[in-house]
């Protein structure tokens, strides 16, 4: 992974942002309303971080989109009436991020570029009920 700028916010809502890659003019909307981090796997994927800018009911979208910025897979990291702030984002390797966000322990995302479709990891994250029963790519360890 490599955190390098490849992204820009076209528009900014309360509970979505639409961006613009770099490298494409197809606009991408993904949830939250603050953009908090961008990065790039070793395979051409990038991985989107965004929150909801909310102080005491605070959300973290991860968006994770392929070659082609089309959503690969999408979750959420929240708990209820819980603040977080992101910070100490630290590439462990190409498949693994640290990060704090809402508990005293850091968080360590990692993305399985094959998919998997049983739980796997913490099942911390939240995803859309559709998504549960497809093919995955990211989780907490």
């Amino acid at each position: 992974m490599k955190n390098k700028t490849l992204c820009d916010v076209v528009e900014a809502g309360p509970e979505q942002l639409v961006i613009k890659l770099a490298r494409s003019d197809k606009p991408v909307v993904v949830p939250g309303s603050v953009l908090e981090a961008q990065l790039e796997l070793q395979n051409g994927w990038v991985l989107i971080l965004t929150t909801e800018n909310s102080p005491y009911d605070e959300a973290l979208h991860l968006t994770l989109l392929d070659k082609n910025f089309d959503v690969l897979d999408q979750v959420e990291l929240s708990e209820d009436m819980t603040p977080g702030i992101v910070k100490d984002i630290k590439i462990m390797d190409g498949e693994h991020l640290q990060f704090m966000f809402n508990r005293a322990e850091p968080y360590v995302l990692g993305v399985d570029v094959k998919g998997f479709l049983l739980p796997k990891g913490s099942g911390c994250l939240k995803r859309d009920f559709a998504k549960k029963f497809g093919k995955k790519y990211l989780y907490i360890e």
